[in-house]
Formats: C-alpha cells, structure tokens, sequence
C-alpha cells in the first residue's frame, strides 16, 4: 500500500512537471535598438533589453536564455538583416538555442518623452506572437508598463491560439518595409524608422492579422549600413517579401513642418503590385504618432479583412468640396479609407454643376473615381439682368426660376434667390412670395454671402406688411449674425 502511494505520488509530480515544461515559454531577449542618438548615448538599448529580460524571468512560465548565450544566432541575424546572407540560413537554430521565441525591441528619446516597442516571435517563422509599446516620460515606467502587460497577456495557449487561427482562417500576412524621413526637417528627426517601430507593434497586437517581425524584413539595426548596403532603394522588395510568404507589405514617408507632421502610408499587394489601401494624415506634435499608429494598424487590419476599401478621388479641376453619405470629407484630390459598400457622394465647386453620385467601395481594393464637373452657364442670368434693366420683372423672375431649377444644388443659385426675392418685394409686392424666397436663400445657403441681404429683405417685407413685431426680431438675429455686414449696418438705421 506504501509503495502504491509513492508511486502515485510521483506520477502525480512527474505529470506536473511535465505539464509545466509543456506550458513553460522558452525564450530569449536581444539587445534593444536605439532609434535616436540620445537613445544610443544614454545606452538605453542595452539598459531596456536587461530590464525586460528581467521581467521574463521573474514570471514562472518563461524560461529565459541569456543574450549572451545566443550572440552567435544575434550576430548572424544582423548579417542576414544587411543583405549579406541569406535570411533562411538563419532559421532552425532555435533547437540548438534551445529557444522557440525571440524578444526584439527598440527606444527612443525625444527630449522628455520615451517610445519603447517590443515583440516576441516565433524563431523559425518569424511571424510576432506577442506586442507591446508605449509612450511615457520615463523609460523606467514604460518598461514597466511592458512587464506587466507580459505578466497580463502573454500566456502560451494565447501563442497557440493565435497559430491555429492564423492557420484555419488564412489570415493575410503583412510586413512593414519602411517609412522614410521625406523632407530636412523630418531626416533631422528620425521619426520615420520610430513609426515604422510602432507600427510594427500595434500590428503585432492585432488578432486579425499575420504579421511578420520587420527585421525579417530587411530592417537593418544601423539605418546608415542599411544605406551603404543599397538595400533602402531596393526595387526588389516586393519579390522579396512574396518569396518568403509575406502578402502585403506597409510602407510611407514623413514630411515635418515647423507645426506639422504630415503622415503617408500604403498598403501593397506583394503579388499583383496594386495599392489596397492608401491614406495621409496630419498631426501637430509627437505625442499623437501612437495613437495615429494604432488607428492606421486597425484600418489595414480592417482593409485585410474585407471590411473597407480606399477611395481615391479626383475632380477636374480639383479643389472641389467634397460630401460622403452627406458629411463634409475634404478637398479634392481626396485619399481616405471607405467601409465596404454603397455610399453617396457629393462634389461642389464655385462655378460648376454640383456632381450627386452613388459609388459601391469594394473592399481590400483602391476605388478611384474621376469626376469632371461642367462649368455652369450664365446665360440665364445675363437674361434675367438684362430684364431688370427693362423693368419687366416678370421675365426677370422667371430667368431667374428657370436658372435655380436646372442649378438648384450648387452655391451659385443664392444669387439667383436673392435677386428674385428683391424684385418680388421692392416691385412686385408680392410680399408671401418674397419672403419664402429669402427664407429658403437662408435656410440652404448657410456660408453664401447674400445671406445677410437676405435677413434684410426679410425685415423689409414684414415691416412691408404691418408685422413690425417680427420685423425686429429678424434685425435683432442679423445684428447678431453680421454685425459687420452693410446690411446690419442699414436695418439698425431703418428698424432702430
């Protein structure tokens, strides 16, 4: 019975251990880069990679090799990373490491402010299991933060989770290839090869998408080797990224302004060339480069997914305004990113016919759409002017009727409202006519000019009518309104 009882017992134990060497995480951590020179003089990277492998080994299910233990592997990584080896060579050295999973980082300072990005990833496949990154005013407490989102998230069946989701649902495989400093000012910063970094990370944080560590991806340590070696203007590099299964690779560039970072990024499809996605932004200081990271990492991990698509759109001439499902959108020529679907689009520009048109996004796809607005004829008016003249206001009306009918949705027809509703109560005395003709000048033309003559107007016919109690109060709103305008300035005169 005594003997039964020990050898339960140590079932029970050999059960466990073996359980827990199954759970346990083997891993190592690289020296961190240092992005910035500040970073490198302060020996942050060094300092980082200790504090965090540290961080590791404190947690019981990790079992941490030493940096130094792998200097060989590290070493022949960073050959591989100039484009003097091949990068397969480097893979399957994990089992003589004795390490499935390799924690990669960088930092850097900008004065007071830290950037800390880290992943974890598989050795052989390179594709990163776990991601972490943070903004912070101590590298202290951003390596901090990263411990414990470690302590909180990275757990092994989350690791085996994610490989067999990758694996069942064909999740697309993304890399990001570079974002270059485009301009004096933002090479004097260094602010691409940051964002690139954190990209990278809230990438890697996403779960609907495969994303291959960037250094995998010929992101050199030293970005001034990396230019030596040729390989930053490597036209290849589509070729290069589908050879080793990668579908998509991210790229863009920065360009700083005194108060202005300006953002560009896309998207390309390794196989057919084709830009998915597209987009630019602006941002006034560094402290929104993360959370514009993390918007765009969720955009491309939508636009992978077939949930949105990019719509590029150019008006000729350009510089119209432009409305999506009735929301103001921008500029023309416009870039931006467009839930998968049906939407209504609106084009107006001074002097043109207004485009109204309905488009279907598709998604994972750049939607380009060209529209050509005609230039709108005057001939209407002329006529209504050259009546004016004549004194026939009935004609005038009417040219004016006929010219808000055929270009009722563009900006140029307030003209048209405000000239008729000037004739139908100065000369016609067709005081209901005249003022929901003003009225309708204001309530659809809330940026037109000719708005505050038309409150005038509206004073003028109620007091026309005996309706002084409503006559001042439509002066009152016009004082308020445009207080600067002549026609305030001649109702306080008349209604005061």
């Amino acid at each position: 019975m005594k003997k039964y009882f020990y050898t339960l017992v140590f079932a029970i134990l050999f059960s466990s251990i073996l359980y827990s060497n199954n759970e346990v995480i083997k891993i190592a951590v690289s020296e961190f880069e240092t992005l910035t020179a500040d970073a490198e003089r302060k020996k942050l990277g060094v300092e980082s990679s200790k504090i965090i492998e540290n961080g590791f080994a404190k947690l019981n299910r990790f079992e941490v090799r030493k940096t130094g233990a792998i200097k060989k592997y590290t070493d022949k990584l960073a050959l591989s990373q100039l484009g003097l080896i091949n990068p397969d060579s480097v893979k399957g050295m994990g089992k003589s490491l004795r390490i499935n999973y390799l924690t990669v980082g960088s930092v850097a300072s900008f004065g007071s402010q830290y950037e800390v990005d880290l992943r974890t990833v598989d050795i052989d496949k390179w594709e990163i299991v776990h991601s972490s990154g943070c903004t912070s005013f101590s590298i202290r407490s951003s390596l901090d933060y990263i411990i414990s989102d470690i302590s909180i998230t990275f757990f092994k069946e989350d690791i085996e989770k994610r490989g067999k989701e990758y694996k069942d649902d064909g999740k697309s495989t993304i890399s990001v290839y570079r974002f270059s400093d485009d301009n004096i000012m933002a090479q004097s910063t260094g602010y691409g090869g940051v964002f690139s970094e954190m990209l990278n990370s809230e990438l890697g944080a996403l779960n609907e998408v495969s994303v291959i560590e960037r250094i995998y991806s010929k992101k050199l340590i030293n970005e001034k080797s990396l230019e030596m070696a040729g390989v930053i203007e490597n036209d290849n590099s589509d070729s290069y990224f589908l050879l080793r299964g990668v579908a998509y690779k991210l790229l863009g560039n920065f360009k700083v302004f005194k108060d202005l970072i300006c953002i560009n990024y896309s998207v390309v499809n390794t196989k057919s060339h084709m830009k998915v996605l597209m987009g630019h932004t602006e941002i006034a200081s560094l402290k929104a480069m993360r959370p514009i990271a993390r918007h765009i990492a969720k955009l491309i991990e939508d636009t992978l997914n077939n949930k949105i698509g990019s719509l590029k759109l150019i008006s000729k001439p350009n510089n119209a305004e432009l409305f999506i499902d009735g929301e103001p959108s921008g500029i023309t020529p416009v870039i931006m990113s467009l839930k998968k679907g049906e939407h209504y689009i609106r084009v107006t520009l001074p002097g043109y016919e207004t485009i109204n048109k309905k488009i279907n996004i598709m998604p994972n796809k750049m939607n380009v759409e060209v529209v050509k607005p005609e230039r709108i004829s005057r001939k209407l008016l002329m006529k209504a002017f050259a009546y004016e003249k004549r004194m026939d206001w009935e004609e005038a009306v009417e040219m004016y009727r006929q010219f808000i009918k055929k270009y009722n949705d563009t900006l140029d027809a307030n003209q048209a409202y405000y000239r008729m509703g000037h004739i139908q109560q100065l000369y016609m005395k067709k005081y209901n006519e005249a003022i929901k003709t003003f009225q309708t000048l204001i309530d659809r033309y809330p940026d037109a000019m000719t708005r505050a003559e038309a409150y005038y107007g509206l004073a003028k016919t109620y007091n026309e009518m005996g309706n002084k109690k409503k006559s001042k109060e439509i002066v009152r709103i016009l004082i308020e309104k445009y207080s600067d305008s002549f026609a305030a300035e001649e109702a306080s005169k008349i209604f005061e």
